[in-house]
């Protein structure tokens, strides 16, 4: 991974479900990361093809679909009613016990001849045409925004600092915006991934959490502020004691199930959920005791139920990611099942390598087939 986030292995096995899925969330965030900046060789080499254009064609369907779900969403967490129901009926916290992980500045990065792209200095209720090539769809300078941020965000490095900066000036003007706030948390989580100091991990970890919880309070019928939230409560589990991991891992798999509730198409959310039955499945008899010790009712799955999230994964984008293929083997063979394990391995194997987790997937991918293909 361009950003890199090692992980010890012994280390998650020995402290329990918590870890395990904090494990899984950061490094699935790495895999969105890198994947939007390092499309797969092949697909960087050839020429587009007649496939290709259709699939740009669908493409910016989608952003038409987004656009005008986007405005749905902005209009609906609109009302300081509507907010303040959200924020009681909701069951998290309040906006006034998140404010400490709230105190986002942009610091070195705001520079004026940075080239960071500053969000017009209008009124909210100007709008700007986007054309599409079935005409045009008219949005305010807050949607308008936001989709520049998304383009930035699925970009390079330097797209990603220059979204980040947009998305804490949008802040300012837009504090009770659960569509800002859900991305600056995104933005965080990226500038966590590729932070090595472990102070500052720790503190931008935090703060996309609190960011994300905030984005709760304010709508919490957003399946991006769940989801954020999820995979921030995943990956802050390495500053955090082992009761309190077990305790998060509670807590992940809350928001990822209610994020799956709001948008059941989501791949990447049925492979964090796949994961942590998958981890849950795994633990061993002593781990199983601490989480009893801790809790009236242990965490619980199966391995059936892990596979049927990683299948689900695989149908709604096939390939997407080679450690699901290669998960999908390793339930398998849980089943004994070596017949469809091969296959799965076979389909990881071939899948493209683009970093170092590719390089370890590849690894125990080839490692399994030397044990099950003769079966």
């Amino acid at each position: 991974m361009p950003f890199g986030v090692e992980v010890d292995k012994k280390t998650l096995a020995a402290v329990g479900v918590g870890v395990l899925v904090g494990a899984g969330s950061a490094m699935v965030f790495s895999y969105l990361a890198r994947m939007r900046t390092n499309p797969p060789h092949a697909l960087r080499e050839r020429p587009a093809t007649v496939r290709d254009l259709a699939m740009l064609q669908d493409t910016v369907e989608k952003l038409k679909e987004e656009v005008v779900g986007l405005r749905d969403r902005l209009a609906s967490s609109s009302s300081g009613g509507r907010r303040r129901r959200a924020r009681e009926n909701s069951g998290y916290a309040s906006v006034t016990s998140a404010s400490e992980y709230m105190s986002v500045t942009s610091g070195d990065d705001e520079d004026d001849d940075g080239g960071y792209m500053t969000p017009p200095d209008t009124d909210a209720t100007d709008a700007v045409a986007v054309t599409f090539d079935k005409g045009a769809l008219q949005l305010s300078e807050l949607e308008a925004s936001l989709v520049r941020v998304d383009t930035l965000h699925n970009g390079s490095l330097q797209n990603k600092e220059e979204a980040y900066t947009m998305l804490v000036q949008l802040k300012e003007k837009h504090s009770g915006s659960a569509e800002v706030l859900w991305r600056l948390s995104r933005s965080m989580m990226a500038k966590f991934d590729g932070e090595e100091d472990p102070q500052k991990r720790q503190d931008l970890c935090f703060q996309a959490k609190g960011l994300a919880e905030v984005a709760l309070a304010v709508d919490a019928n957003s399946a991006d502020a769940h989801k954020w939230f999820a995979i921030a409560v995943g990956s802050c589990s390495e500053f955090l004691s082992v009761q309190d991991k077990i305790k998060d891992g509670y807590k992940f798999k809350e928001h990822i199930e209610r994020a799956l509730e709001l948008r059941p198409t989501d791949a990447t959310v049925h492979h964090l959920l796949g994961r942590w039955c998958y981890e849950v499945t795994m633990l061993s008899w002593v781990e199983r005791k601490v989480a009893s010790a801790l809790f009236a009712a242990p965490p619980n799955s199966s391995v059936d139920e892990a596979l049927e999230h990683f299948l689900e994964a695989e149908s709604l984008e096939p390939g997407f990611y080679k450690a699901n293929s290669l998960y999908i083997a390793k339930c398998y063979i849980q089943n004994s099942d070596y017949c469809n394990a091969t296959l799965w391995l076979e389909k990881a194997l071939q899948q493209p390598i683009n970093d170092e987790e590719d390089r370890t997937t590849q690894t125990e991918v080839t490692k399994l087939l030397q044990k099950y293909k003769p079966w």
